[in-house]
């Protein structure tokens, strides 16, 4: 990140999963405007950035208010005069309600609507209008990168989180939609989760040993790589920070459990993400195999029936090579997929067998065993 200096945002700032991203960005020297309705802990955290190689600029503001968002722009553009990065990280915990309801849930019909409200409202809207804010100036400039923080898979549909999973799940659907809307303009939009329980404030009472979880500074690794030039072009994608292999340089800093060896293969895939999600939702469907192959970024028809007729081969329309290339691996990983829930996830067959013998074989690589808990 040599030259001039970048500028991100980073809602949260001042505790937990924010204040990490926030060091780790100054420490890369990445300017940092550090949003937080908590003056004390802004002011804390202002107190021990001396010396970083970029500069810290703090803006008390809560989300919840609709002004807000407009006076962090303007904020942040007259000091700097551009923005180049969002992250949209901050959050409310279900601790904030019930500090025990990992003991005791907070079932659904217990939840009443000023708290369903005050959850949507920071959890979903904020990320949203924080990121309607920042666009246009992205969009004058020709680039830019927002960055949105959401929780796991597995949380998202829990039986009493009905709070904190639903509404993240609100704002990780909107950054696709978003991302959409994005297209082609040189402004990305991914999404990052740590991928599992992490020693942050918002885990409430008896999350467990905060040594044994996951740490916030576990976001830093992925998340530079986001805000770096190399990840240009990089939207509409999920990233799991436990799955980061830091050990790897620059694009190669990955590690999915079911990898797409493909030789051309130059950025990180989300092959593990659509595996993971594929088995934690369910989704053995042709929805999984095209958005595993897009993700792959390979062009496919829009409409399923075609989709699958020319698989098929009954319809007498034609498909390019690679667009078939991209079905037949996605039909090989949902295979997998579906031997991995039959067996109660005691068995990880190897998917290279489910591949017809057209294709290079090794496209896939499966590990020895899955973790108990995925954390996704």
């Amino acid at each position: 990140m040599a030259g001039e200096h970048k500028i991100a945002i980073v809602t949260g700032a001042a505790s937990g999963i924010g204040r990490a991203m926030t060091l780790g960005l100054l420490d890369a020297g990445v300017d940092v405007a550090a949003v937080d309705r908590n003056e004390t802990a802004l002011a804390a955290l202002a107190a021990i950035v001396h010396g970083k190689p970029a500069t810290l600029q703090t803006i008390p503001a809560d989300l919840a208010r609709p002004e807000s968002f407009d006076m962090i722009v303007s904020t942040v553009l007259s000091r700097s005069g551009k923005i180049d990065v969002l992250v949209n990280n901050a959050g409310i915990g279900q601790a904030s309600i019930k500090a025990d309801q990992r003991q005791n849930p907070l079932r659904f019909w217990e939840v009443t609507p000023e708290q369903w409200q005050r959850f949507l409202t920071v959890n979903a809207t904020a990320p949203i209008m924080m990121t309607r804010a920042v666009v246009p100036q992205m969009l004058q400039a020709g680039q830019g990168k927002v960055i949105t923080v959401t929780t796991s898979l597995g949380t998202m549909v829990r039986g009493g989180y009905l709070l904190y999973g639903a509404s993240k799940a609100a704002a990780e659907a909107a950054m696709a939609g978003l991302a959409a809307d994005l297209q082609g303009t040189g402004v990305t939009c991914n999404v990052l989760v740590p991928g599992g329980v992490t020693n942050t404030p918002l885990v409430g009472e008896g999350a467990g040993d905060p040594a044994k979880m996951l740490q916030p500074e576990i976001m830093v690794p992925p998340l530079l790589w986001l805000v770096s030039d190399e990840s240009a072009g990089v939207t509409a994608r999920r990233f799991v920070a436990m799955d980061w292999d830091k050990s790897l340089p620059g694009v190669q800093a990955k590690n999915i459990l079911f990898q797409f060896a493909r030789a051309d293969m130059t950025m990180p895939n989300p092959a593990t993400t659509r595996l993971i999600n594929a088995a934690n939702m369910r989704l053995w469907t042709w929805e999984y195999r095209h958005d595993l192959a897009l993700a792959d970024g390979l062009p496919l028809p829009q409409d399923p029936h075609p989709f699958l007729a020319l698989f098929i081969g009954i319809s007498g329309s034609t498909v390019e090579f690679p667009s078939l290339q991209a079905i037949l691996i996605g039909l090989a990983a949902q295979q997998q997929v579906a031997e991995y829930l039959a067996s109660d996830g005691m068995m990880i067959p190897d998917p290279n067998a489910f591949l017809p013998s057209s294709l290079p074989q090794g496209l896939f690589e499966a590990p020895a065993a899955l973790p108990e808990d995925l954390g996704y």
